[in-house]
């Protein structure tokens, strides 16, 4: 299994929502969805990328996305 990242990205910072274990992204993202999109609110995004060793932020509490890999996000519009 590999690990994955959760981020909540909110209008003010983003937020490690968990690390999950999962055999691809896309079970990871499946499983993000049974368990989250329902808690989004209003303009609210789920990134979800794979592992890497540290999470790093800039100076606006946004996180620095890895320079390879691939992500999937899920966002509320309404």
């Amino acid at each position: 299994m590999k690990k994955f990242y959760v981020i909540r990205s909110k209008k003010e910072m983003d937020v490690k929502e968990k690390i999950i274990k999962a055999f691809s992204l896309e079970e990871a993202c499946e499983m993000v969805k049974e368990q989250y999109v329902e808690t989004l609110l209003e303009g609210e995004k789920l990134y979800i990328f794979p592992f890497v060793n540290e999470l790093r932020y800039d100076e606006n509490n946004r996180v620095v996305w890895p320079a390879e890999g691939e992500m999937i996000s899920i966002a509320r519009l309404e």
